[in-house]
């Protein structure tokens, strides 16, 4: 038996039994040699039965956890090459060139990487290596066909591998044992091909295609499309740029602003404190220029304070305003897409959930907790554009968003910052697994809901979780509900008193007319804010505060209020 072998001992019973996984077999466990007795008994076979349920599960949760930590290494090789690319001077092609080869041959980690240029005068591939130029004919080994057929390929050569030239696809001298060939496109059109040769660990895999043909499409507008986009690349390096200045500063002045925040606490007059616990409350008196801007954060660890929350998740003041500093400093000037109006966000929405909790069972505080996290977060480092124009000007962040299957590319966006502002200050450090595990859960859920494009998709979600009776027991049930409350309290300026939501009309309309700030609200006519009011009203709000009214009568009295701000507008 070739086991004795292997093992080194002499077999004499044995009992073998498949780790079955949802049908499919995915291992072989095998005990030899029972203690005591020579043969396993019916009792031994039943008791490894059992044992073999759970180490197949726990089998394909250790695969499935490896995959995702390699999928997320993969990304994050992916986004911190993209980042060099944004930041190269596109002046020098050489070092565009060098910068895109060695981004790709990092992130699937292989002998060599390539770029054939596509001479579409000449009709030849032309390379550079080690300063020689060479050039070869467009109908010549695999990376001609590439060219030629706009397709990707990966192989392991052998006599029989078509289209192979060894003086074009080993150039150099090289012997290549693995190849994989990515087409770079501008337009529609093959302008450069990749070579990657003899990957380090074996055969090149779909996942590694998959990955470079992301890359190829930010190498190929790095090199032939940057003059189209000028203005938006330098917001994207902005945005790069911040990730690496915000922890740098965050070592130095987080636990100086945590100290000022928690002083301005005591500061901020008690009638501000009673106001804040109200729709009255106006934040354009605590505008980016205003004196009073500093005490955004001390009202918002006050409000955390109110509800009850940092004491029970032992959450200490301190840390939660080292981290709303921090989530400040990510948010632009912008007209309306601001630190404001994330505040302003979140400030309805810990109203709404003081009036929920006072007329129906309270959500448990952890997810009180990472909802009102969410509105804080959910617009970071937003651009004053929407996802539409992202993808219409092929924009990095909308072209990731694409290749990863994402139709959210902003609100994405929003995610991982905020994602790595949590993780920087370690504000969920006290939470268990399965706490953490959830939170993240309900932070990413509800900042992906607030694309504008989704309203009517997380309108019948949850309309179609009402059909079956709402159930507060129901951790389903109850993140439907919180992205609902999010989203409403998103697009809350409709139910502010009437001065309120007419100025942050006029904030929506500088914005996205792109005219900057110095404009006055007089200068925007009546007509036009009242026309764009009511529309948004009607079509977009009154429903969604219809749906939460429904089952949660004390959202009623907001209809109302919708109506009231429309008709004032017909008198204004």
């Amino acid at each position: 038996y070739m086991g004795d072998t292997l093992m080194g001992i002499r077999t004499r019973s044995m009992l073998s039994m498949p780790l079955v996984f949802e049908g499919e077999v995915i291992a072989v466990a095998q005990l030899v040699n029972k203690i005591g007795r020579d043969w396993f008994s019916n009792e031994d076979e039943a008791l490894f039965q059992g044992f073999s349920n759970s180490a197949a599960v726990a089998l394909r949760n250790s695969k499935l956890f490896r995959e995702k930590e390699l999928a997320t290494h993969r990304m994050e090789l992916l986004l911190e090459t993209v980042d060099c690319l944004e930041r190269i001077n596109v002046d020098d092609p050489q070092t565009v060139i060098q910068r895109i080869v060695e981004g790709a041959k990092r992130m699937v980690d292989c002998q060599r990487c390539l770029l054939f240029q596509v001479n579409t005068e000449s009709n030849n591939l032309e390379t550079t290596l080690g300063g020689d130029v060479h050039q070869f004919s467009i109908r010549r080994g695999i990376a001609g066909h590439v060219a030629s057929r706009d397709t990707s390929l990966r192989t392991t050569l052998d006599d029989t591998t078509p289209h192979f030239d060894a003086e074009v696809d080993g150039v150099g001298g090289l012997r290549p044992v693995t190849l994989l060939y990515i087409p770079v496109k501008y337009d529609k059109i093959v302008v450069e091909v990749l070579q990657l040769t003899n990957k380090a660990t074996g055969a090149f895999t779909a996942d590694d295609e998959q990955l470079v043909r992301a890359f190829s499409t930010f190498a190929g507008f790095t090199l032939w499309r940057f003059h189209l986009f000028t203005s938006l690349q330098q917001t994207t390096r902005k945005t790069w740029n911040l990730q690496k200045i915000r922890k740098s500063r965050s070592q130095r002045k987080s636990l100086t602003y945590a100290k000022e925040a928690i002083i301005s606490v005591d500061d901020i007059p008690a009638e501000i404190k009673q106001l804040l616990l109200t729709l009255e409350f106006n934040p354009f008196e605590f505008w980016w220029d205003a004196p009073t801007h500093p005490q955004l954060v001390g009202l918002i660890v006050y409000g955390f304070q109110t509800l009850g929350v940092l004491d029970s998740l032992q959450i200490a003041p301190q840390a939660l305003a080292q981290f709303l500093r921090l989530s400040q400093m990510n948010y632009r000037r912008l007209p309306y897409h601001n630190f404001v109006h994330a505040f302003d966000v979140w400030q309805t929405l810990l109203v709404f959930l003081m009036d929920f909790n006072a007329t129906h069972t309270p959500l448990p505080m952890l997810e009180q907790f990472m909802i009102l996290i969410a509105a804080l977060c959910h617009d970071l480092d937003h651009m004053g554009v929407n996802n539409s124009i992202l993808h219409k000007v092929d924009h990095p962040f909308g072209i990731l968003s694409h290749h990863a299957g994402a139709r959210s590319s902003l609100e994405v966006h929003h995610c991982n910052i905020a994602i790595n502002l949590l993780t920087e200050t370690n504000l969920l450090a006290l939470l268990t697994q399965q706490e953490a595990s959830q939170a993240w859960q309900i932070l990413i859920d509800s900042i992906l809901a607030t694309d504008m494009a989704l309203n009517g998709e997380v309108c019948e979600e949850f309309t179609a979780l009402l059909s079956e009776g709402y159930m507060d027991t129901d951790e389903h049930h109850r993140l439907g509900l919180m992205k609902m409350l999010l989203k409403a309290a998103d697009i809350s300026n409709v139910i502010k008193p009437f001065a309120i939501s007419q100025k942050w009309d006029h904030q929506i309309v500088l914005e996205f007319r792109s005219k900057g700030t110095e404009q006055s609200l007089a200068e925007i006519p009546t007509s036009e804010l009242a026309q764009s009011h009511r529309r948004f009203a009607e079509t977009l709000a009154f429903p969604m505060y219809q749906v939460l009214a429904q089952p949660f009568p004390c959202f009623k009295k907001y209809l109302k209020k919708i109506q009231q701000n429309c008709d004032a507008y017909t008198t204004a």
